[in-house]
């Protein structure tokens, strides 16, 4: 009898110790720095997107649609929050880009590019440019989470000291939450723990 109760003990730990197998979202918090400019009107405008792919396609390859997230929208200086969830089970496979635009130029006529720039280094305008902003993976976000420039690739500098950095980036995660057993599963698990620690011994026969 002792070693059943030790056994059904020992599973019911198990039970309350493992995760679920459907991995739930991943919560992320995207936060934009935007300087306040020196020329020209104080907003600007940005946008940003999270997908999958195997490998990093950049420079070249078309975005993968559909994608796992989006935002922006205006942009006023000082920092600015996005938080975003994932339903993915690990970012290893994550990519995160983001571009905008600010009023410049003789006449504030002409908008100039920006993009966030890889925490490994600006790739060059010219290719952002071209081929759009460069994919930045999230594979190493771990706790420190990520960051990197706002860089103008395009136009004219609104800072005053003539510099094209123009703000910051970075991707965080949120804390993780260990899983809470579902009701059903600790009743369940509860009483056939119960019934087994109560089952009597059975006597001998002589």
């Amino acid at each position: 009898m002792r070693k059943l109760r030790s056994v059904v003990v020992a599973a019911a730990l198990s039970l309350f110790a493992a995760p679920h197998a459907d991995a739930a979202p991943i919560d992320l918090n995207v936060a934009i720095t935007y300087y306040t400019p020196a020329v020209g009107p104080p907003d600007a405008s940005l946008a940003f997107w999270l997908f999958e792919s195997a490998t990093n396609g950049w420079p070249g390859a078309p975005l993968p649609q559909p994608p796992l997230a989006s935002g922006g929208g205006a942009l006023l200086p000082g920092v600015t929050q996005y938080p975003v969830a994932l339903n993915i089970a690990d970012p290893s496979h994550t990519y995160f880009i983001a571009d905008g635009s600010y009023l410049s130029g003789p006449f504030l006529i002409f908008r100039s590019i920006f993009v966030a720039e890889p925490p490994t280094g600006h790739v060059s305008d010219e290719s952002a440019f071209v081929f759009g902003p460069p994919w930045i993976s999230l594979a190493n976000l771990g706790s420190g989470g990520l960051s990197g420039d706002l860089w103008t690739i395009n136009g004219f500098s609104n800072q005053g000291d003539g510099s094209f950095k123009v703000g910051s980036w970075q991707v965080t995660s949120a804390p993780e939450v260990a899983p809470v057993p579902e009701p059903t599963t600790v009743f369940l698990l509860g009483t056939g723990v119960a019934a087994a620690i109560r089952r009597p011994r059975r006597k001998k026969r002589h």
